[in-house]
């Protein structure tokens, strides 16, 4: 049943992008929360030679992007706001 559902409405692609000890608070703030429709990738800014839809901008502080299909939304600065986007029912 969950492959289907991943058919018909593909999980957002979440880039977390930042200094290291940063990406590992936001990663320990979303471990805290159950995100069935999302697949979150923490990625420092040392990580380098990145595909072009992973290569987000390196930043100071850490950002996170949602992407559902080819759209990506604009970036997202808090964990909080980050969770609150995937858990809202998707109208797509």
């Amino acid at each position: 049943m969950n492959g289907l559902k991943e058919c018909l409405q593909a999980p957002d692609i979440v880039v977390v992008r930042g200094p290291a000890e940063d990406v590992s608070a936001w990663r320990l703030a979303l471990s805290k929360t159950f995100l069935p429709n999302a697949m979150v990738l923490f990625l420092s800014n040392t990580v380098t030679g990145l595909p072009r839809v992973l290569a987000k901008p390196e930043t100071p502080n850490v950002n996170a992007w949602v992407c559902r299909g080819v759209n990506c939304l604009p970036e997202i600065t808090s964990p909080e706001v980050l969770i609150s986007l995937c858990k809202a029912p998707r109208d797509d």
